[in-house]
């Protein structure tokens, strides 16, 4: 029903003032509405921007919730890190225990080690001290066992020096006629015409000296032997009767040095080839004919 209906149910003398009141209330109401309409806009409008913000807030409350749930889940993992670690840490207590232990073990066996150490340096201290006391003996048992063989060789020696000089035909009697054995002292004379003292305290010590014909030769000349003897005949033998020969020539003797042993070292045998010297060994003669004819030629 509209205004204009009711106003024409209403009695004339109302209807003019009625009429004046309805258009009082439209226009109240019109300007009621405009001021109502503008703040319907500016609530809207805040409305939209709560909407907005809400949205905003949304967004921001999933990207918090995804990092929450990433949090959560980082968490979750650094738990169970947390939980390994413990496990890892656990093990490594059990590990430094039985560390601990096998240490404690080692170092038991260690000093045990270092008592036997010091009782074996002890021992063998004792063992070396035994040792030097056995070494000291054993050069005076070789010093002895030298001066042994050498009075043995000085024995050997002076019997076969005693052979040579009694029985000199015996063992050079196929090569030299009237062999005999001559004393220093009978030439001596001769010899200091020749000779200086040092020369001839060098010739004394000769351990034989003997005289023959060498019948095989057309001539027969006089040979004298100048004969080192010794129970085993080395080098150092063969040497020194090179110089005595060497001298008994000087003084203007043919003379042949020889040597006289039981047995030869290698070493005296082959100076005396290189040397011409006359070998003796048991009854066997070795070089004669080499030595011989090297004496007559430096005559």
């Amino acid at each position: 029903m509209s205004y204009a209906s009711i106003l024409q149910d209403l009695p004339p003398e109302l209807q003019l003032t009625m009429f004046k009141l309805v258009e009082a209330l439209e226009q109240n109401m019109r300007a009621q509405f405009a001021v109502r309409r503008e703040d319907f806009l500016d609530l809207s409008a805040q409305v939209n921007g709560l909407l907005e913000a809400q949205q905003a807030s949304v967004q921001r409350a999933d990207r918090l919730g995804n990092i929450l749930t990433g949090l959560a889940e980082a968490q979750q993992a650094t738990e169970v890190g947390l939980g390994r670690l413990e496990t890892a840490v656990a093990r490594l207590a059990e590990a430094q225990q039985a560390t601990e232990v096998g240490l404690g073990r080692l170092e038991t066996a260690v000093a045990r080690l270092a008592e036997a150490q010091q009782a074996t340096e002890q021992r063998v201290g004792e063992l070396a001290e035994a040792q030097k006391r056995a070494e000291l003996q054993l050069i005076e048992l070789a010093h002895s066992n030298k001066e042994i063989r050498n009075e043995l060789s000085k024995i050997r020696g002076d019997r076969l020096e005693r052979q040579y000089r009694e029985r000199g035909f015996a063992y050079l009697g196929q090569i030299l006629r009237r062999v005999r054995s001559v004393s220093l002292q009978d030439i001596l004379n001769s010899l200091e015409g020749h000779l200086t003292d040092e020369e001839i305290a060098e010739l004394l010590p000769l351990d034989l000296l003997m005289q023959g014909q060498a019948f095989q030769l057309p001539n027969k000349p006089n040979i004298w032997l100048a004969l080192e003897i010794s129970g085993v005949v080395d080098r150092n033998d063969v040497e020194r009767v090179l110089r005595r020969t060497a001298l008994l020539r000087k003084a203007g003797y043919v003379t042949i040095p020889a040597v006289a042993g039981e047995k030869v070292t290698e070493g005296g045998e082959e100076l005396a080839r290189s040397s011409h010297v006359f070998v003796l060994q048991n009854g066997h003669k070795l070089f004669w004919e080499d030595a011989l004819t090297n004496a007559l030629a430096r005559a």
